[in-house]
Formats: C-alpha cells, structure tokens, sequence
C-alpha cells in the first residue's frame, strides 16, 4: 500500500492511498454484510458523487444511515444523486460544488469551514463543550448530532491520550 499527502496548510491535507491485491487470494471481507444502521450519526463527505463509484458510494452510505455530502464539479449530476436518496427515504443529503482539479487552498478551509457550521470539532472548539445549539441543526432539526460532547466520548475503537 502506498500512502501519500498533500499540504493544504499545518492542520489539513489531503490523503490519497493506493493498494494492490492478490487476486488469487479471495479477501474474506466478500461475505461481511454491514448493519443497516452503521454509519447513523455520521457525516461522509463523498468526492465525485455525481457518478459512477461516487454515486454508488454516496447511496451505500446513505443507505447505511450517514449524512451525506455529495460532492462533485457541477450541480446537476449531484441534484440527480440527490433525489435518487431522498426518493429511497435515507437520510436528506447536501450538496457541496467544487471543482478539485482547480480547487486552491482557500477553497479547501472554505469546505472545512462550512462543514464548521454544523459541528463542534477538535479544531474549531478550543478543546470545551459548548451549549447545545450554537450550530445550526440538522435535516431533522437536531443540534450536535456530530460533535461537541460525542468527541469528547471514547469507545473501542479510539484509545485514550
């Protein structure tokens, strides 16, 4: 596997990785069924959503119950995506346009600031709770589905610092 990254500025990057497989090997993970309900609560942020395997990823995991933005260079193939979720009764995604292949830096923090408006986070809470409803709510009309105390929360996945 090869991992690599690229600066946007000393707190963001973008990670890229690649992979080979042993095609002669089957991967066990062919026969693993996902529940239903595993990505409830949280918010994918699906590059290329317009098409192909970002409109299959962007349906499978809005199917699995994640927010989901779609992402992509222009609005059309990512409203079709749109009311492809919304018409299967998932969760209501958002939309977020931004071409990549011209994309600078400030494009980048204006993503991950907007992204800012819904969620308390590591990087925008000065590392405090905050009051339910500083943000702005979800689809549903919910405040801090996706950050504040639940970053605060360890489980098994996450050792503590």
């Amino acid at each position: 596997m090869t991992v690599t990254h690229t600066p946007i500025n000393n707190r963001h990057f973008i990670l890229r990785t690649t992979a080979q497989v042993n095609s002669s090997h089957p991967l066990p993970l062919a026969t693993y069924q996902p529940p239903p309900n595993l990505l409830a609560n949280k918010v994918v942020l699906i590059t290329g959503a317009g098409g192909g395997i970002g409109k299959s990823a962007a349906t499978a995991c809005a199917a699995h119950g994640a927010n989901v933005i779609l992402h992509g260079p222009s609005l059309k193939p990512l409203e079709q995506v749109y009311d492809s979720i919304e018409e299967s009764g998932y969760p209501t995604p958002a939309i977020y346009v931004l071409n990549l292949e011209r994309a600078t830096p400030e494009d980048y923090l204006g993503l991950a600031n907007r992204l800012g408006d819904y969620a308390w986070y590591y990087d925008n809470s000065n590392s405090k709770t905050h009051p339910v409803g500083e943000k702005l709510p979800n689809a549903w009309g919910l405040y801090d589905v996706h950050g504040n105390v639940r970053e605060w929360c360890q489980d098994r996945w996450h050792a503590a610092d």
